[in-house]
């Protein structure tokens, strides 16, 4: 598995999935509820408003690597996907889970508040150089 083409994925299936919103005039707001608004008029038509998140749902967040705790590849791992989530400007973290116990690092989207109607800047605008690129 190679990680930075994961990483690289998961940014370009975010934008592009931004970049439709945006061309559909919807706002992609990521404290906005899953809910979906139906209006009912007068004569009893139903007219269902599109939802950002219908569709084809790109997820915020993915889990890119685990391996059993005691794993010393894993560690570096690891640090891998930590390294590589930061210079593409996300989020990220590692978990244990399970019995037997599991590390797990996952990478995400940051969390930004933003004022109503104005668009969350992009993960990773333009995309960097990989780095497989830069030696």
């Amino acid at each position: 598995m190679d990680l930075e083409s994961e990483v690289r994925k998961f940014v370009e299936r975010w934008e592009e999935k931004e970049r439709k919103a945006e061309a559909e005039g919807l706002l992609t707001d990521p404290d906005s509820s899953d809910d979906e608004i139906v209006f009912v008029g007068r004569n009893g038509q139903m007219n269902d408003l599109r939802s950002p998140h219908s569709g084809d749902e790109v997820k915020r967040e993915m889990m890119l690597f685990d391996t059993p705790v005691g794993d010393q590849g894993g560690t570096f791992g690891r640090w891998l996907v930590h390294h590589i989530g930061t210079y593409y400007g996300l989020r990220t973290w590692s978990v244990t889970v399970g019995n037997p116990a599991r590390r797990e690092a996952y990478i995400g989207l940051k969390e930004t508040k933003l004022k109503p109607g104005v668009r969350r800047p992009s993960a990773c605008s333009p995309m960097p150089r990989p780095l497989w690129g830069m030696v």
